[in-house]
């Protein structure tokens, strides 16, 4: 029941990538669910053509869903068109797994893929997407939130090791 779930300090070079889990996730009204990233040493961004994404899924009743922003103030895991708005009941709880590719890379943007079941109003669906923070500065801090309302869930990150 947080504004945001919030993963401050948390990436470094020990590893290249993270997955960040959510189970249970609801929004406590109508809302998308979100991903915002900090820069080092700073606040998280929330301009108004700060990130980029594209989702693409199959809904209930073998609806398509396919949306797209080149030019967000978040990453919307689950597209923003109202098939896909999370509704706010515990009957309808939301899951997704989101990898992040080298978030203290400072040269070349930081990159995200995922998977997510979105379940709003009886309804469900899969959707897979990627997006990116549209800056190249080092990212160490992640943030779950919905675009209104809180939030809340079950969230864990992982740092996944190389071998």
């Amino acid at each position: 029941g947080a504004s945001s779930a919030d993963f401050d300090d948390v990436f470094t070079t020990t590893y290249k990538r993270y997955l960040l889990l959510g189970t249970s996730v609801n929004p406590s009204t109508t809302a998308y669910i979100a991903i915002r990233t900090a820069n080092v040493g700073g606040s998280y961004d929330s301009g108004a053509s700060d990130y980029s994404w594209v989702a693409d899924g199959a809904g209930h009743g073998g609806q398509i869903i396919r949306d797209l922003d080149f030019a967000d103030s978040y990453i919307a895991i689950g597209g923003n068109s109202a098939s896909t708005q999370p509704t706010s009941s515990a009957l309808y709880s939301n899951g997704f797994e989101i990898y992040i590719d080298d978030p203290m890379d400072s040269n070349g943007r930081i990159m995200m893929r995922w998977n997510h079941c979105a379940n709003g109003a009886g309804e469900f669906g899969i959707i897979h997407g990627a997006g990116a923070r549209l800056d190249t500065a080092q990212q160490d801090s992640i943030q779950v939130l919905a675009t209104t309302g809180n939030i809340s869930g079950h969230f864990v990150l992982y740092g996944v090791v190389d071998s």
